[in-house]
């Protein structure tokens, strides 16, 4: 797979493979959530619970023990049967997406992710079956992208625009990224050129029109996460 195919690819499943070995668990185990969250209105509470859990495990703002437990909710009997019964269907699919995305063990499987794509895609096409495929497939590969960025070229060293203002662009990431409120990466874009920045490919991103979700590749290298 080329830069461009990478770009235009509009198949998660097939990206994933691409990115064997050489993506995170944490941006693995945040590309799931966020698969979920695009069916976050058919899942049970605690299937909410489990996936902001395991967001802020992946992120270390939780230990082990509560991430234990959240994930022993969606194995619970009641959990199951707590699912509506009039969007059973589409509820008991997205309840299988966030029991794939928080998986059985701390480093996810690639399998898992991919098989939590299908999940979302189905939950979806069984909410409304005149959804188009294809087009759910492109949203899910725009996540990915927003979470990995591109593979095939280095990311430039930060260290110089990031001491600009006394760390002004690292305190707009952080408030950003914790809020997950990213109607300001914009500013964000405008802070960094300021700064020195010229890359294009980070300024682009920031300016563009997303989809940004926790684990977004241009914050993530500001914040010094991977």
């Amino acid at each position: 797979m080329t830069e461009e195919e990478w770009l235009a690819c509009t198949d998660p499943r097939v990206m994933l493979r691409r990115l064997a070995g050489r993506i995170s668990d944490r941006k693995l185990r945040l590309f799931a959530s966020a698969c979920c969250r695009t069916v976050w209105h058919l899942l049970h509470k605690r299937g909410r619970k489990a996936i902001s859990v395991t967001e802020e495990f992946m992120d270390g703002m939780t230990n082990m023990e509560a991430w234990e437990r959240a994930r022993e909710g969606l194995r619970d009997t009641t959990y199951w049967l707590a699912i509506p019964r009039k969007a059973a269907g589409a509820s008991r699919q997205a309840a299988y997406c966030a029991a794939s995305a928080v998986g059985d063990a701390v480093s996810p499987n690639e399998i898992e992710v991919r098989r939590c794509c299908e999940q979302v895609l189905t939950a979806r096409l069984v909410e409304n079956e005149e959804q188009v495929p294809e087009r759910i497939a492109a949203e899910l590969a725009e996540l990915l992208r927003d979470v990995v960025g591109t593979p095939f070229r280095p990311f430039p060293d930060m260290a110089v625009w990031l001491q600009w203002r006394k760390g002004l662009v690292t305190t707009m990431a952080r408030d950003m990224y914790d809020g997950r409120d990213f109607a300001d990466m914009p500013i964000l874009a405008d802070a960094l050129e300021e700064a020195g920045c010229a890359d294009p490919l980070i300024l682009g991103h920031l300016r563009g029109p997303g989809p940004h979700v926790r684990g977004c590749w241009a914050l993530d290298l500001i914040l010094g996460k991977s």
